[in-house]
């Protein structure tokens, strides 16, 4: 009986770390603002925490991010329209 416990704690500690990789996201999210001189600073400690909360619910984009270059970032290949989100 231990030994089925203790392989299913493993099991569920090794299911946590799946699932995109919030600090490269937020790490590729930094460099791109800084990149683009945005006027505002980018927090990427709340970033991170916002990350975790959410992507369970987005992995697809928080992969597509991290995977794609600024520009293509910014021209809209990771939102679900593969437009830009600019106002």
């Amino acid at each position: 009986m231990k030994l089925w416990l203790l392989t299913a704690a493993l099991l569920g500690l090794a299911l946590a770390g799946c699932g995109p990789d919030c600090d490269k996201y937020c790490a590729k999210m930094a460099s791109c603002a800084s990149a683009a001189a945005l006027p505002t600073s980018f927090d990427q400690a709340k970033c991170v925490v916002g990350c975790n909360d959410s992507k369970a619910d987005k992995p697809r984009t928080i992969n597509c991010i991290i995977d794609q270059s600024c520009s293509d970032i910014a021209a809209g290949h990771c939102s679900p329209t593969g437009q830009a989100n600019n106002p």
